[in-house]
């Protein structure tokens, strides 16, 4: 069975129902990430939120406040990624 990328409101309820870190977020924002990095396709998507939450813990440990899904933020989780974290498996 293959399963198409999911855009747009199918994409945002997706999303949104995951986690509620991105409950929070700007839908713009998540429309900027899927474009830049997870192309609809939800194990990007769970990919990047499993880097968020690990990266959103760290700080937490650290007695700094837990960030919540803003353009700063992402910016630190997609450079916590490895380059290889996105790529499609064969």
């Amino acid at each position: 069975m293959e399963i198409t990328p999911l855009k747009d409101g199918d994409l945002l309820r997706a999303l949104q129902s995951m986690h509620d870190l991105f409950l929070g977020a700007d839908a713009d924002l998540l429309a900027e990430i899927d474009a830049r990095v997870c192309h609809g396709i939800v194990g990007y998507w769970s990919r990047f939120l499993q880097h968020a939450i690990h990266l959103r813990d760290r700080l937490a440990a650290q007695g700094l406040d837990r960030p919540v899904l803003d353009r700063t933020f992402v910016k630190a989780v997609l450079q916590s990624m490895p380059a290889t974290t996105l790529k499609r498996k064969k």
